[in-house]
């Protein structure tokens, strides 16, 4: 059996060690990097199907409403579960405690406590004031 220092001197032993410490730290960081991309993939790949699912049950409620939709001025009340049948709902709220409109600043008050969009919550008022009769229909341009 023969000695390793023999052969290899002491420091350049260290080295190959510090060499080889170095490749598996390596192999740990990119086996940590696949996994993780694994896991965004496969969460990206699940939330692609949630949406999906959310796609098809709105164009299924959508469907059902059709016939017997609730249409205003031109404007048709939003189907249940939806973004704007919320903020339709936080509007009619606002309008019953005030005992007058529900202003857009009071409204975009809320939508920021609740963490909504501001143009989503906008778009959806003016809508609300058009069903209501609150202001008149936008014409169109033909």
């Amino acid at each position: 059996m023969e000695n390793v220092f023999e052969t290899v001197s002491p420091a350049e032993l260290i080295k190959q060690k510090l060499a080889r410490g170095k490749e598996i730290a390596e192999e740990e960081r990119n086996r940590k990097i696949e996994i993780r991309n694994a896991a965004k993939a496969e969460k990206k790949a699940e939330n692609e199907r949630k949406k999906e699912e959310r796609r098809l049950e709105r164009a299924k409620l959508r469907a059902e409403n059709r016939n017997g939709q609730n249409v205003s001025n031109g404007i048709p009340y939003p189907a249940e579960g939806t973004k704007g049948f919320d903020n339709w709902a936080m509007f009619d709220t606002l309008t019953e405690l005030n005992g007058r409109m529900a202003t857009i600043q009071e409204s975009l008050l809320i939508a920021r406590a609740d963490g909504k969009n501001f143009a989503t919550v906008r778009r959806d008022h003016h809508r609300w004031q058009i069903f209501h009769g609150y202001r008149p229909p936008v014409e169109s341009k033909e």
